[in-house]
């Protein structure tokens, strides 16, 4: 049997360690009780996407009190969630920005009926940039 014993982010990446468990730890020739209980078995590792840094930032805002912005979240989910974020570039970014201030931010859960579709100025884009920032230091291995 496998079971994951360890997450944690290094290096803008998920490394997940798994397990598989022995029969109780045995003594060693010193007769004292040995931590070989559990055999490390590998170490599984991929890329942390904006998602999961996104996740991190509306935890936070839970855990703290501070009002999570839904629909920048929504925005920056449906346009970045899938890039792992050290594959972020400020051209990228900067082109994200062009196109929601020529056209507007589009996501799924955008309610139109209610919230038009318009170009959005570059302040709101800065605070976009600013959700998203706040983000990636809450995914930064040094912060945590």
């Amino acid at each position: 049997m496998f079971a994951p014993v360890a997450g944690l982010i290094v290096g803008g990446v998920w490394l997940w360690a798994y397990a598989r468990h022995r029969t109780p730890a045995s003594k060693d020739e010193r007769g004292k009780d040995s931590d070989a209980g559990v055999d490390l078995v590998r170490v599984v590792v991929w890329p942390l996407l904006v998602a999961d840094a996104l996740d991190l930032y509306v935890a936070d805002c839970a855990r703290t009190g501070v009002q999570c912005h839904v629909g920048r979240v929504a925005a920056l989910r449906h346009a970045l969630g899938t890039t792992a974020l050290a594959a972020l570039t400020r051209a990228r970014l900067d082109a994200l920005c062009d196109e929601w201030q020529a056209r507007g931010v589009r996501y799924l859960e955008r309610n139109t009926k209610f919230h038009q579709l318009r170009p959005i100025t570059g302040a709101a884009c800065n605070r976009f940039m600013a959700t998203l920032e706040r983000a990636r230091t809450l995914a930064n291995p040094g912060f945590l």
